[in-house]
């Protein structure tokens, strides 16, 4: 068995850009790209109030996060699944329960979709 060792070298004439001219190109990706935004519409009884979430990673519980900002927001996790447990200090109790709705669809495990620019987030509060 033989073994040796091999040594390239690369000339600076060969690595130097002798281009003279500019030539055109775009830039893709995040340079370019807006951060994501999400208007939540909160309703509970009579009072209703609308803020504009930016969740940097796109989730759901992300955006309730930021909508209950300066109160509660409290989810149960079951392995990779994620519960309204309590937001705005009210509990999902036999007092009533809070429903969560992505561009009008009912969303009760808050980790199965992802949000995206342009869609909208209702939470309400439910009596029963």
């Amino acid at each position: 068995m033989t073994g040796g060792l091999l040594t390239v070298f690369l000339s600076p004439f060969l690595l130097a850009d002798r281009s003279a001219t500019a030539t055109p190109g775009r830039i893709l990706g995040a340079a370019t790209a807006a951060s994501l935004t999400v208007p939540v519409t909160v309703r509970s009884g009579d009072q209703v109030r609308r803020l504009i979430s930016r969740p940097q990673y796109g989730t759901i519980a992300e955006a309730l996060g930021q909508a209950a900002a300066g109160s509660s927001f409290e989810y149960t996790s079951r392995g990779s699944s994620i519960y309204l447990r309590r937001f705005l200090n009210l509990s999902n109790d036999v007092t009533g329960g809070w429903q969560v709705r992505v561009n009008g669809v009912l969303v009760a495990d808050l980790s199965l979709r992802s949000l995206e620019q342009g869609d909208q987030i209702a939470v309400e509060r439910q009596s029963p």
